[in-house]
This record gives C-alpha cells, sequence and structure tokens, in this order.
C-alpha cells in the first residue's frame, strides 16, 4: 500500500462516531431508494451451514458486517443442470431497484430495452410454479466483523425467497435507526426454500467502535466494484 493510500485508509479511523455517522446518515437515504441483495468470494448456504471460500464450513448463523448490495436479474433459456452449468441468456445488474436495471452489454439474448415491463418478469412465467421467469436476486458483500484490516471481503446471494425478510431488515435499518448496513453487525441465517434454502438476514448490533467502523468503511468501494463486476455471458 502507497503512503498516500494508507493515508486514506486510516483517515475514517481517526474521525469521532458522530462524524462517521453524519456520513452514513446519507448512505442510509440511498439504501433505503434500493431496498426491495462473484467469482471466487461468494460464500455458499446449504442446510448445514455456510461454506467460505477455500473450503472453510461454518454453521449458522453467521455474523457479518454489511459492506453494500446490488440487484441482479437472471434469465436462463435453459433447464438447470447442476452438470451443466449455463450462462444466463440476459440479466442485469446495478445498484438501484430491480425496476430500475436494464441488460447488461452482451447479453446474448435479451428479452425487453428494460427489466421493467419486461414479459418475463411477470409473476407466473416460471415453469417451475408461480414465480417470474427471470429470477431476482441481492447480492450482498460482507466482512466478519472481527476481521484485520486487509481480510477478504466475500459475497453472497440472497434468492427470491429471501427478498421479503431482506427489505424488512433493511426498513428496520432506515426506520429505527437512520443508518445503513455497514454501521451494524448483522446475522445470515439459513431458510428452507423448497429443496433448497435461502439466505435470511436480520441486524444484531450496532458496531460501537469508531475504529472498526471507519475501517469497513473504508472497504465500501471495493466491495461495490467486486458487486458490480460485469456479468459472463460465455463460459468458454
Amino acid at each position: 500500500m502507497t503512503t498516500k493510500n494508507k493515508e486514506v485508509a486510516a483517515k475514517p479511523q481517526n474521525t469521532s462516531m458522530a462524524a462517521l455517522h453524519d456520513q452514513l446518515k446519507s448512505q442510509a437515504l440511498a439504501q433505503q431508494e434500493t431496498s426491495e441483495a462473484v467469482g471466487g468470494t461468494m460464500v455458499k448456504a446449504s442446510h448445514t451451514g455456510f461454506t467460505i471460500p477455500g473450503g472453510d464450513e461454518v454453521p449458522a448463523p453467521l455474523s457479518v458486517v454489511v459492506l453494500g448490495y446490488v440487484s441482479k436479474k437472471s434469465y436462463y433459456d435453459k433447464p438447470y443442470n447442476p452438470n451443466e452449468i449455463h450462462a444466463p441468456a440476459c440479466a442485469a445488474i446495478g445498484p438501484g431497484t430491480f425496476d430500475s436495471l436494464v441488460p447488461s452489454e452482451g447479453a446474448p439474448n435479451a428479452q425487453n430495452p428494460t427489466c421493467k415491463g419486461c414479459p418475463l418478469n411477470e409473476f407466473g412465467t416460471s415453469n417451475t410454479g408461480k414465480g417470474k421467469m427471470c429470477s431476482d436476486n441481492k447480492l450482498i458483500a460482507f466482512m466478519l466483523p472481527d476481521a484485520e484490516p486487509n481480510d477478504p471481503v466475500y459475497t453472497a446471494s440472497i434468492s427470491p425467497s429471501g427478498l421479503k425478510d431482506f427489505n424488512h431488515y433493511l426498513g428496520r435499518l432506515n426506520n429505527r435507526y437512520g443508518l445503513p448496513t455497514v454501521a451494524f453487525i448483522s446475522e445470515l441465517s439459513i431458510k428452507p426454500a423448497g429443496a433448497s434454502v435461502t439466505i435470511s438476514i436480520k441486524e444484531k448490533e450496532q458496531l460501537q467502535d469508531p475504529a472498526k467502523l471507519g475501517a469497513f468503511m473504508g472497504r465500501q468501494e471495493e466491495a461495490m466494484k467486486m458487486l458490480l463486476t460485469p456479468i459472463v455471458f460465455d463460459f468458454g
């Protein structure tokens, strides 16, 4: 890390908690506008808990500090096959609401100029139930509460069946505290979702150490870049 980067990283840690909360208020308003959840950083959920990249398995619930999140929509024109992973035919990703998204550049079979109004974005179009042919997910980026400054940022995907809990979580943070996710230690839990599972999230406690809070805030830009990595449509 260069001297300049060290100065930038250290600055939030020397700021009072009150000053940090002033910065967080604007984040909370921005997150409220997007409430409705990558690669080798993705934490996988199962019936027994979570698998961390590298192979470590940890039981649920898992305490985390959520640095940020984005919305993602995906449409697959081939049936799911666990032995043959397909890229989506059309997909979209962005920091706004699902309805604000547009198909990502390079989508091989974009279905509509905008996600809002797309015929596959209607409930009842799914081949497997009452859902939508184009699925909604929230991608979250987080660190562990006891992480050191250079520890990795992880990501996880919240499936459609977990979105209601996720929206309630964001609503509580905004309505009760007026603060965004990074100001809290939150808890990821596992909920059954048919034959699979989904991730449920709730706040656990507010961060009280300004140095810790400042360090997490200093990783938010990196986290958002990870979440907004362009979608891969060609696995070849």
